[in-house]
């Protein structure tokens, strides 16, 4: 049976620095990311010419990061 699991912005965002940590701690910088994908055309043209949406802000509005 599958649980829903909830978890607040916050809680999201210590997680994803956690993991960034683990990530320093053996000399990488930052989770690998593929350079092209075979649907690279389909989601630049989704995302202004980006492969993925702007998530440099915090969800509603909140710009503080």
């Amino acid at each position: 049976m599958a649980r829903e699991i909830r978890i607040t912005w916050e809680e999201w965002k210590a997680g994803r620095e956690a993991r960034r940590e683990t990530l320093r701690k053996y000399g990488l910088d930052s989770p690998s990311r593929r350079s092209s994908s075979s649907s690279d055309k389909r989601l630049r043209r989704a995302f202004d010419g980006k492969r993925a949406p702007d998530f440099s802000g915090s969800r509603n509005g909140d710009r503080g990061g």
